[in-house]
């Protein structure tokens, strides 16, 4: 299924980046803040944004897929490789929000 092949490379990418940002945590949003400029202006916390669009267009895209192969394990194992990345995605904001918070005082 040539679909799938492509969900899969794309998926494996978007988790590979998850991982990068996961890793260099403290680097997406510290130091980017002194300037008072908005968020979305920020390079690592667009980066975050630009992944949380792209992991939930492959979550939707899997859903879509899901009827046709429901009980295919690659599915699902994918399925929850991106529902982590999200969870990441939350964790890290809440990181830059709390950082935010922080140099604003």
């Amino acid at each position: 299924m040539p679909e799938m092949e492509k969900i899969k490379a794309r998926t494996e990418k978007v988790l590979a980046a998850w991982w990068r940002l996961t890793k260099e945590q403290d680097g997406v949003c510290t130091a980017t803040l002194s300037s008072g400029v908005a968020t979305e202006t920020y390079p690592g916390v667009a980066e975050l944004e630009d992944l949380r669009h792209q992991t939930e267009a492959l979550r939707r895209q899997l859903q879509e897929l899901k009827p046709k192969r429901r009980f295919d394990p690659e599915v699902m194992q994918m399925e929850k490789q991106l529902d982590d990345a999200l969870s990441r995605y939350y964790w890290l904001w809440q990181k830059c929000k709390d950082n935010i918070g922080d140099q604003k005082h």
